[in-house]
């Protein structure tokens, strides 16, 4: 069995341990990556950093329209998501997406992910963001 989260490893290790479950592999990150059993930790690669780091060769017109959780301090985060702040905290230590909020039109957020799809970065939008 799985344990499907949007939560990255520090946030959902405690809990999944608190609640009793730390004996399941949980799906993290909304499905961008994989917490194995009793790990507190994922072990892959930093490809929250390659995500931002595409994010940042965006052109600047259409860059601007997106704020992710790496562009905003814990006390901005914890304004946008209505999370306490030590919880905002561990949220923006992502390991392998960067969620975000748009602020553009229908056309830029078409000619956003094209630079990003250019780039090899897949985006999904999700409920809140």
């Amino acid at each position: 069995m799985y344990w499907p989260v949007a939560k990255q490893p520090s946030e959902i290790a405690p809990l999944r341990s608190k609640i009793g479950v730390a004996q399941w592999p949980a799906i993290i990150e909304n499905g961008a990556g994989l917490l194995a059993p009793y790990e507190t930790q994922t072990t892959a690669a930093n490809d929250c950093g390659a995500v931002r780091a595409a994010l940042d060769r965006v052109p600047p017109d259409l860059r601007q329209l997106f704020r992710g959780f790496g562009d905003v301090t814990v006390e901005q985060l914890a304004a946008m998501t209505g999370l306490l702040l030590g919880d905002a905290a561990l949220a923006q230590r992502r390991s392998f997406s960067e969620p975000g909020q748009w602020s553009g039109s229908s056309a830029q957020k078409k000619s956003f992910l094209a630079a990003l799809a250019a780039d090899g970065v897949t985006a999904k939008q999700g409920g809140a963001f």
